[in-house]
């Protein structure tokens, strides 16, 4: 989900068209792990799944826990004079 905030204040010495535009840009707002189908393996002590990260279910070669393969959050701010 992509969110957007604006808010726009009128600046007179540009005339009357003239603003100042403050803007955030929230794109996949909403991130959260999205953990790939389980993987049954058989350990000796029973049969186990594990699922793991990304849509690819490759497991992860060291400690992070970040997906490759998914987008992640990001937030650009702008700053904006119309006359």
């Amino acid at each position: 989900m992509d969110l957007s905030v604006v808010r726009s204040f009128p600046l007179k010495r540009f005339g009357e068209s003239g603003k100042l535009q403050i803007r955030a840009d929230f794109y996949n707002a909403l991130n959260h792990a999205n953990l790939g189908d389980p993987i049954v393996s058989n350990t000796g002590f029973g049969v186990f799944s594990e699922a793991f990260y990304g849509k690819s279910a490759a497991p992860s070669a060291g400690v992070s826990v970040v997906p490759l393969d998914e987008e992640p959050r990001r937030i650009e701010f702008q700053l904006k004079v119309l006359f």
